[in-house]
């Protein structure tokens, strides 16, 4: 759990170490300390008042959510736009299999991303609505922000102006600073993990790499990568990419980087070299990732974009062989410094707890966020305003049609002991209003309605 201690209504209450027995044995007490504490009785469990047993048979569900469309696809699900039936709410649903989830042992980083979405009051970070699961997926129901992700945007635009840059890294280091703040480093920062709402301005989501400070990572990419990564000498270009220009580059990255996101390797090439090398991270892996997103900002591409992953991860490891600052675009020299103070080492790399002198205020206070009024950017106008025609408007989200993801058959269904691997996943915000509260559950029949 993070450390902000938001109040949330969920029913993930207890330790996961709890037994289903013991959890519903505690539940029902509390039901019953309820009732007696506000009706005087526990004789008002009887017919017609709603018992734990009603309660947990009133979960939310899929079947509580109209499916519009597939607004997103990955390797291990989909994302679906819905309409929840009561509330009319459109809501973006993240639809994961559990099989696939296993197999890839993606187990805990789907826990990490419902984690932190569940208790967090942040907004910078993508609102939870409601977290469930049924015999085959997992599901996460999130408010839906219409001005999609980033990614679609640099595509579209090709490259952003200094100003326009300013603007998004400045409300990009807002939102990396409050998940730091809650003692979370994101590792995964990239354009199609931060979204836009309808005003343009930004939010994070997918933390599925989220992950608290004092645990130690996980296996992010192949020891075989890695190894061919670190023994990697070679010099001159290592890819057909290397050899082009900066527009090449730029038209080249439009055209398969896209690609790249929606496989099941994916693209690597925002994870900083310490991630990659296992040499131990903090907080400053972040920062190097949003080195890498200004850099694609002002230049086009990212800095070691590549023909395929492993040879992404092999520039990344030797940045200062392959990082270089093309000169047929006219960047300032106040963009290049502050490029330069976040993809470097980490000694060195601006963003850092441990030394204030080059810690996130130094950040801010860099000449290239001259006059830049922190404290009320989010309620300036946003460089890019998104021109949506409905609350189910999904122009700046890629087709894919209706929802096709198959049901598992009886041969691939999750075992009872497999299944206990998602345990206490069912969440409901307290926020949402079309939901009642325990307390409003059970109703006194002696008061008038």
């Amino acid at each position: 759990m993070s450390s902000n201690g938001s109040d949330v209504t969920s029913e993930d209450s207890h330790s996961s170490e709890i037994t289903f027995s013991e959890e519903t044995q505690s539940r029902s007490q509390i039901a019953k300390s309820i009732l007696k504490e506000k009706y005087g009785s526990q004789k008002l469990i009887k017919e017609g008042v709603p018992t734990w047993s009603d309660l947990l048979k009133s979960r939310i569900s899929l079947s509580d959510f109209d499916i519009l469309k597939v607004i997103g696809r990955g390797a291990f699900g989909e994302v679906m736009l819905v309409r929840k039936k009561d509330s009319k709410e459109v809501l973006a649903l993240k639809k994961l299999i559990k099989k696939e989830m296993m197999k890839k042992k993606q187990i805990l980083h789907v826990r990490a991303e419902r984690d932190i979405l569940a208790h967090s009051n942040n907004p910078w970070i993508v609102d939870l609505r409601y977290s469930f699961q049924d015999e085959d997926n997992l599901y996460l129901a999130m408010e839906f922000l219409q001005g999609g992700d980033l990614m679609t945007w640099l595509i579209k635009k090709e490259i952003f102006t200094e100003e326009q840059t300013r603007f998004y890294i400045a409300e990009l280091i807002l939102a990396v600073e409050s998940i730091h703040k809650m003692s979370y480093v994101h590792r995964d920062l990239k354009p199609d993990n931060i979204l836009l709402d309808s005003r343009g301005h930004i939010k994070l989501t997918d933390f599925g790499l989220c992950k608290p400070f004092d645990e130690d990572p996980f296996e992010d990419v192949s020891e075989e990568e890695m190894k061919q990564a670190q023994q990697s000498t070679q010099e001159g270009p290592i890819d057909k990419v290397g050899s082009l220009s900066r527009r090449e580059k730029m038209r080249s990255w439009k055209n398969e980087g896209r690609k790249l996101l929606y496989s099941t390797v994916g693209s690597p090439g925002y994870i900083a070299p310490e991630v990659l090398l296992k040499k131990g991270y903090r907080y400053d892996c972040d920062w190097w990732s949003v080195g890498v997103i200004m850099y694609e900002m002002i230049y086009g591409y990212p800095p070691f974009y590549a023909d395929d992953p492993l040879k992404t991860c092999q520039k990344i490891v030797r940045w200062k062989h392959f990082l270089e600052f093309p000169d047929d675009i006219n960047v300032s020299a106040d963009a290049k410094d502050l490029l330069q103070q976040l993809l470097c080492d980490t000694d060195k790399r601006w963003g850092s707890e441990d030394d204030k002198t080059r810690g996130v205020d130094a950040i801010k206070k860099h000449p290239f966020f001259k006059d830049l009024d922190w404290y009320s950017i989010r309620s300036k106008q946003a460089p890019f305003t998104p021109d949506v025609k409905s609350d189910i408007d999904t122009t700046h989200f890629d087709e894919f049609g209706i929802a096709f993801l198959p049901h598992t058959t009886s041969k691939t269904k999750v075992s009872k002991n497999q299944g206990a691997e998602f345990t206490n996943f069912t969440y409901v915000r307290d926020q949402d209003k079309s939901r009642k509260g325990l307390d409003q559950l059970f109703v006194n029949p002696n008061q008038k309605q």
